[in-house]
């Protein structure tokens, strides 16, 4: 993915920057639609009378997907231009979109291929691109614009996840998704006509003009990821803070449901943890560029294990409002999560190779939706996550996230006081 040479001063980098981020913002709203399979599982299990827990699989798949094409996209764009990436990604999330329409009343294993694989796919190779496309333009303020975008993407399934649950109801399954299709192919082919990746020379133009403590395109670390204790310390955070957010957001209106919720509301529900999603990812990034990385971890870890000790208590004590309530506090800290991983790619180990770093932090999403899938299996008795039993383990996972997130904190102040890691 090539970038022009030299992008004439500092204002004009600031000129485009916005106007990029505004663009793909509004482009990630489609590739949000991925989350909003909740929304979609629904209407499918009562017309088709497919089992809750198989479809509660596609979630996991899509994510799974997500993680590994994002990976895979970094290495894509090395040998294609941005825009025939794009492309690459609308067509897939098309044909996942149009094979959902045919297999939602014929095939759960079509349905793990066509949205699992495909719209997963599509979405987390669309999202890696223009992720590390915008941020390109943001050196300075990546915690900003990495929330601004991944708000964008939280919200998708809130405000077009609402509209397309409204329009399957009114022309069918069928055709409802055949409409996403359409929609989403236009909307991708359209973002990758005009955006651009910043041009050489942005970083150094704009570290001249601010002051600001990211601005600066050097990592903590000199080595890879992979060869950095600190990466596997953050992982082991991410990956266990994920898989109580997957698992919340993968069944959150079946949980609704189950403890009582009217059905309209319980959508609702579904669109308020997306909405949450959204805002936490502009509020994280915002206090990311203010406080840093560790404050938002903890932020963020703390809301994700409290909240999962009162969703356990609301299963046992059948209180929905005590569920809703930590539902839209797991979907506040689950979306703080992707920003944080692209704060801690630029600020560990800097803007070379940034993309392929981003994916690779990012895979934390795909392990722990493996997580996710083998608890549920091993503690739950109906294969759902929508008991106490269930989130009883996923707490006790949040209690060791978080104190895993003491160690990372840990080993991260000693870092930020020693030289640059040689994979120590």
């Amino acid at each position: 993915m090539g970038s022009p040479a030299s992008s004439g001063s500092s204002v004009t980098v600031k000129r485009k920057r916005v106007a990029y981020l505004a663009l793909a913002t509004a482009g990630l709203l489609v590739l949000g639609l991925v989350y909003a399979w909740s929304i979609f599982a629904t209407p499918i299990a009562v017309q088709y009378g497919w089992d809750k827990g198989s479809l509660q699989l596609v979630f996991n798949i899509a994510m799974i997907c997500f993680c590994v094409a994002a990976l895979l996209g970094s290495y894509v764009m090395k040998v294609l231009p941005l825009k025939g990436a794009l492309a690459i990604a609308a067509t897939m999330i098309a044909l996942g979109f149009l094979g959902t329409a045919f297999f939602a009343s014929k095939s759960l294993v079509g349905m793990y291929f066509s949205y699992g694989l495909l719209c997963g796919a599509g979405c987390g190779m669309g999202y890696n691109l223009v992720i590390s496309a915008v941020n390109s333009w943001f050196p300075d303020k990546i915690g900003f614009s990495s929330g601004v975008m991944m708000m964008g993407m939280g919200l998708g399934s809130l405000l077009l996840g609402s509209a397309a649950d409204s329009l399957i109801g009114i022309v069918g399954i069928e055709l409802g998704f055949i409409v996403l299709a359409v929609v989403a192919f236009a909307v991708v082919i359209a973002l990758s006509t005009v955006l651009k990746p910043a041009p050489a020379d942005a970083a150094s133009l704009l570290a001249r003009s601010s002051s600001g403590p990211h601005a600066s395109n050097d990592g903590l670390c000199d080595c890879a990821p992979l060869k950095a204790p600190l990466f596997y310390v953050y992982m082991i955070w991410a990956i266990f803070t994920i898989a109580v957010g997957i698992t919340l957001i993968g069944g959150v209106k079946q949980g609704a449901l189950v403890l009582g919720v009217d059905g309209a509301f319980a959508t609702l529900v579904v669109g308020l943890c997306s909405t949450m999603n959204g805002v936490s990812r502009l509020a994280i990034g915002a206090l990311y560029d203010k406080f840093g990385l560790l404050v938002s971890i903890f932020t963020s870890g703390l809301l994700i294990t409290i909240s999962a000790i009162a969703i356990t208590f609301s299963y046992a004590s059948s209180i929905a409002v005590v569920y809703i309530a930590a539902s839209l506090c797991v979907g506040f800290g689950y979306g703080s999560i992707p920003v944080i991983a692209s704060a801690f790619a630029k600020e560990c180990y800097g803007a070379k190779d940034y993309a392929r770093n981003f994916a690779t932090i990012n895979m934390a999403a795909a392990i722990g939706s493996f997580l996710s899938i083998g608890l549920i299996s091993m503690a739950s008795p109906d294969g759902t996550s929508s008991n106490a039993t269930v989130w009883m383990v996923f707490a006790v996972l949040a209690v060791v996230g978080l104190a895993d997130a003491v160690c990372f904190a840990r080993m991260y102040r000693k870092r930020l006081n020693s030289s640059p890691c040689s994979g120590r």
